[in-house]
């Protein structure tokens, strides 16, 4: 009995070791084939240089003006052509009377120029969108019958990807499949990362419903463990834009630091997500 254990135990790990070989070689033939996959892997993970990805907001400050007529030394920061005969350099002063009054008629003279007097002087600086940390990633794949085939091997071998990514990094992950209706894992729990597997083998029918995927990621947007996540939609993108509500939800999320990203599968789904509701798409 004891033999007979061992034989089984050591075909199973073979089998497995086999499986595990045969399925990152299939997933590694799709990033050489399709190098977007690597770029949304690469952005998800923070593995580019994030400055130059990430967008910030620019604040202008304007210095009010002065209420004074006559400026100090300080306040003089530039020379400048005009009118101005109080502001006018004594080298305008020394030249011919009609050389003199034939540049005061066409503003011509130097003249100092304070910003209290002429102009407010504009400070611009440059805030950084709240995005510090390597946050949890959300992930949605659509399971409707115009994904069956191939698009549904590219979307697989972006899947397992990303779940190394998550698993190696330690960050909270959370599946959600769509169609007509959506259904979840949270991978932020350990005992669930078993189920995977499982959770991927279901068959693709039916049609899309958008509204109720977007609604669940928003609700885990508001807990406090997916907070600020990254949040990648899977899809060829067949199905109507964000209803109004949604929508503004979703640009609230996004001031708060969320970011939304796509894989388009095919060229013919709606191009409102692209222009309106993701930071960046990408299509295969």
């Amino acid at each position: 009995m004891l033999n007979s254990a061992k034989m089984q135990f050591e075909q199973l790990s073979r089998e497995a070791g086999t499986r595990d070989y045969e399925d990152k070689k299939k997933v590694e033939n799709y990033v050489y084939r399709y190098p977007q996959l690597k770029e949304i892997v690469d952005m998800i993970g923070r593995d580019k240089d994030s400055s130059k990805e990430e967008k910030d907001t620019v604040i202008y400050r304007f210095l009010p003006t002065a209420v004074a007529k006559n400026s100090s030394v300080e306040e003089i920061d530039r020379v400048e052509s005009g009118d101005n005969l109080e502001r006018v350099l004594p080298v305008e002063l020394s030249m011919p009377e009609d050389i003199f009054f034939k540049r005061y008629a066409t503003k011509g003279l130097q003249q100092f120029s304070s910003p209290g007097k002429d102009k407010p002087k504009k400070i611009e600086e440059h805030c950084k969108d709240p995005r510090l940390t390597k946050g949890p990633i959300i992930v949605s794949i659509d399971t409707s019958g115009s994904m069956s085939g191939q698009p549904q091997r590219i979307a697989f071998s972006l899947l397992k990807q990303l779940l190394r990514m998550a698993k190696k990094q330690k960050r909270p992950c959370y599946l959600i499949s769509f169609s007509v209706r959506s259904k979840s894992i949270d991978l932020a729990k350990p005992r669930n990362w078993g189920k995977v597997d499982n959770f991927l083998v279901h068959s693709f029918s039916g049609g899309t419903d958008g509204e109720q995927m977007l609604a669940e990621a928003i609700r885990l947007l508001q807990k406090g463990t997916y907070e600020m996540a990254d949040i990648l939609i899977i899809s060829d993108f067949e199905f109507p834009e964000p209803v109004k509500d949604t929508m503004e939800k979703i640009d609230k999320e996004k001031v708060l630091g969320t970011r939304f990203y796509g894989l388009r599968i095919g060229h013919y789904g709606t191009k409102a997500y692209e222009t309106k509701v993701l930071d960046k798409m990408w299509t295969v």
